[in-house]
């Protein structure tokens, strides 16, 4: 007896094949590719294409390559971007020594410069104060005096000729004569000027004018005030303040060279400066004596045609004295504005010098910069009903300008002739 086998018939064997012929067929179907140069599908396996005999494995180590290339540059460039800060501030900071270095090497030169163009003497007192006036012995010999070197002096902003000069105790005259200038020409801030050392004079002894001076001053009378010398005064400032000539002062403490105030100093001021003059009655049968009149009186500073700048310091007349004037004489000096409205200013005065109002100064908008001064003797002859001084001039007129300026004028460049 024959038994069948049971499980899946023989004829079920080709039929339970097939599908997965097809998932095979279906997955190689997958494995394929298209040719990069022709376009023609071919097996992810193949390496030469059938159609156009393309190399594929060189195009691929190609295409690899190209890939490779771009990330290595894209990670440089993502490297580049996470430095760049770091390299700015490198720089930045490499600027910023080298110009800090630029700054000292600039400075040191400067530096260098000024020390070298510093003049070794400057605004040198000329005198030397001594505490005790002890008389020193006649030198036997007579010796050569060593001349000194002329001091410098380093013009600054405001600074007049005048009063450069009136500083240094010499003419105006004599600082542009030592400096080749001419009397036309202006001075500039920062201009070194060479000031002429004084040559030392012996001491002359003093006229008696109505009693005999003393080394020691006679005490104060009820009209008269004392005066102590403060830190920085000198007699000419002291007369100013005080309202008394310079040379009542002088007469009155028996001083011979007003440089040599000291600090302490006691000085007897005699009140009231300005002289009175009561003319005695004159006999009916007597010939008046004759007086002879003065030359006319030399004008110190400011130059004639000279150009003061800005109004920050008053302006110093100064004339050069005629010598000792008589109980009944004064300097008569006026100022007054060219082409102006003002009224003229006028002083009588024992001093030779005059510190002008700085409310003189000409309002701004002003065209009439031009003042002209000047300075004439006058000698007392009688009074009036009124009981007011009569004067009568003996001295020819002295007269200059100058011209009082808000800024420097901008000055004009000089051709070098060819």
């Amino acid at each position: 007896m024959k038994l069948r086998r049971s499980g899946t018939p023989r004829e079920a064997e080709p039929n339970a094949a097939a599908p997965d012929k097809a998932a095979a067929d279906k997955a190689g179907a997958d494995q394929q590719r298209s040719c990069p140069q022709c376009g023609s599908l071919i097996s992810s396996r193949a390496k030469t294409c059938l159609h156009c005999n393309a190399d594929l494995v060189a195009i691929a180590k190609a295409e690899a390559a190209k890939i490779k290339q771009l990330q290595r540059q894209q990670q440089e460039k993502r490297e580049e971007a996470a430095t760049l800060p770091t390299r700015v501030i490198v720089v930045i900071v490499t600027a910023l020594i080298v110009v800090a270095i630029l700054a000292l090497i600039v400075q040191g030169s400067q530096e260098s410069a000024r020390l070298a163009s510093t003049p070794t003497v400057t605004r040198t007192p000329t005198r030397t104060v001594t505490p005790t006036r002890t008389p020193q012995p006649s030198p036997t010999k007579a010796s050569t005096p060593t001349i000194p070197p002329p001091l410098e002096y380093i013009v600054k902003s405001g600074d007049t000729p005048g009063a450069i000069a009136a500083f240094y105790d010499i003419s105006v005259e004599e600082l542009y004569g030592f400096n080749g200038k001419q009397p036309d020409d202006f001075i500039i801030p920062g201009e070194v000027l060479k000031i002429p050392v004084p040559t030392p004079k012996p001491t002359s002894t003093p006229t008696p004018i109505g009693f005999e001076l003393t080394r020691t001053p006679v005490p104060p009378t009820p009209a008269e005030a004392v005066y102590t010398v403060q830190q920085g005064d000198t007699l000419l400032a002291i007369a100013i303040k005080l309202k008394v000539s310079m040379e009542a002062i002088q007469q009155r403490n028996n001083i011979d060279d007003p440089s040599e105030l000291q600090v302490g100093q006691p000085l007897i001021i005699p009140l009231g400066a300005t002289p009175t003059f009561t003319p005695a009655p004159v006999p009916a049968n007597s010939t008046p004596t004759p007086r002879s009149n003065y030359p006319a009186v030399r004008l110190l500073t400011p130059l004639d045609g000279e150009i003061i700048v800005g109004n920050d310091q008053p302006v110093l007349l100064q004339w050069l004295s005629v010598g000792v004037l008589q109980p009944n004489e004064l300097y008569r000096a006026e100022v007054v504005q060219l082409n102006s409205a003002r009224s003229p200013l006028t002083l009588r005065t024992l001093a030779t010098s005059w510190r002008l109002p700085l409310d003189l100064f000409p309002l701004p908008g002003d065209r009439n910069r031009v003042f002209r001064w000047t300075v004439e003797i006058i000698r007392q002859v009688g009074a009036g009903s009124d009981g007011a001084p009569i004067y009568e001039v003996v001295s020819q007129l002295s007269q200059y300008s100058f011209q009082w300026l808000a800024a420097a004028p901008t000055p004009t460049a000089t051709p070098t002739p060819r």
